[in-house]
């Protein structure tokens, strides 16, 4: 979610826009966490909607990754994190995720977005 919300973001502020974007992840999660037996509370507490909002700030990798992508491109970034030796935990959860909604038919958006620029740009 971290990297859909760093892709779409002009800036670090918090804006109307990326409170949007981040009450449609909570969103997201819940619904797929639901699908798998959580209870939706869980998402709108601090392992949720909290972890999501410091997520989506600079000083995560996830979120910087999604705006470098915009900026640089993906093969760019990508070297840069191969030379750097950095891991970037959304990207291969990107995938984990949107195969999980296939497989239950969920439409998922934001992270549908995010996983198409990460996987198929």
């Amino acid at each position: 979610m971290a990297i859909g919300i760093g892709i779409t973001e002009k800036g670090d502020e918090i804006t109307e826009t990326k409170n949007n974007l981040i009450n449609e992840g909570v969103r997201e999660m819940a619904l797929l966490g639901k699908m798998r037996g959580a209870q939706e509370e869980t998402f709108l507490g601090p392992a949720g909607q909290g972890d999501l909002e410091i997520s989506s700030s600079l000083r995560s990798r996830n979120y910087s990754y999604g705006k470098a992508l915009v900026e640089k491109g993906i093969a760019q970034v990508s070297k840069e994190l191969k030379e750097k030796g950095t891991t970037v935990e959304g990207f291969h959860t990107a995938w984990a995720v949107q195969k999980l909604a296939e497989k239950y038919g969920l439409k998922l958006p934001l992270l549908e977005k995010a996983y198409r620029i990460i996987y198929e740009s």
